[in-house]
């Protein structure tokens, strides 16, 4: 049986913004709330909603249900203060059964350990890494220290899937004969780091591929069913020949008991005895 619910965009509660955790925000993305046009009553108790939670720190906890035909959501409400504009921010938020707890053994935290010991890195490895790590910062690029800005910030970055997709879309309007362009050296640059940090970087990285050397560990082969058989293969098939057993009784080993000749059988026994079957073999004499 199908659930069946009705459109509503309601609140259920507040919470303090510490108690939504980051991690737990779901979606593909987020929504902005803002009143309706020339509605000056909306624009107003909105503004005091907005206000009210921004100033003690606190979310809505809302149900949403796009449609009749749409399962229930739930989500918060963030407030979000400009000096142009003030808004609500909606975050899908997951229920009680979408969320995963997961154990994962401890790591070694003691100096003492033997993990520790063995893997503990030195004091240059340490420092370059931590150098590697400074020259990467792309809260300050920049040549000057007075016109340093921050590289990649969100609000300037493209998102380049969608760059790419309006890209063809605009030339295939203007040129709908012709095949897609190549992928345009902007969009391209969206997708690498910035070289002022690749070149700031180069020195760091060769000191740490210096400092950490890295040795190929050949993996031991495992003995399967097939590398056994392989082991009675004669030399002509490219496998190691199997040591034959020889007899310690027979002087001449197996090849004189193919020559043989039986020359009694008899049988000793009832049927509540074991029965036991002597065979007497004549043996070629050797010319030895």
């Amino acid at each position: 049986m199908k659930y069946r619910v009705e459109k509503c965009f309601k609140i259920l509660g507040f919470t303090k913004d510490d108690k939504i955790k980051r991690h737990h925000y779901l979606g593909d993305g987020s929504s902005y709330v803002v009143p309706e046009k020339d509605d000056e009553s909306a624009a107003i108790a909105l503004s005091a909603l907005i206000n009210a939670l921004y100033e003690t720190n606190m979310v809505a906890i809302v149900r949403k249900v796009y449609s009749a035909a749409s399962g229930p959501k739930l989500g918060c409400l963030i407030p979000h203060i400009k000096t142009e504009y003030e808004c609500l921010i909606y975050v899908e938020l997951p229920f009680r059964e979408d969320i995963r707890q997961f154990t994962f053994g401890s790591l070694p935290i003691t100096e003492d350990s033997k993990a520790n010991v063995k893997n503990a890195p030195s004091a240059d490895q340490l420092k370059a890494v931590d150098d590697l790590i400074t020259d990467m910062d792309l809260s300050q690029t920049g040549d000057d220290e007075e016109d340093k800005v921050e590289a990649l910030k969100p609000k300037f970055v493209f998102n380049p899937h969608f760059q790419r997709l309006y890209q063809c879309l605009q030339h295939r309007a203007l040129n709908p004969d012709d095949q897609l362009p190549e992928l345009s050296p902007l969009i391209a640059n969206y997708l690498k780091p910035p070289q002022e940090i690749i070149t700031k970087c180069e020195p760091e990285v060769e000191k740490i591929q210096k400092l950490f050397k890295l040795e190929e560990v050949k993996r031991k082969e495992d003995r399967t069913g097939r590398s056994y058989l392989k082991m009675g293969w004669d030399e002509a098939e490219g496998g190691p020949v199997k040591k034959q057993k020889l007899d310690d009784d027979l002087e001449g080993g197996m090849e004189d008991i193919t020559k043989a000749e039986v020359t009694e059988v008899s049988c000793h026994g009832n049927t509540d005895q074991l029965i036991m079957l002597t065979v007497v073999w004549r043996m070629p004499l050797s010319n030895t």
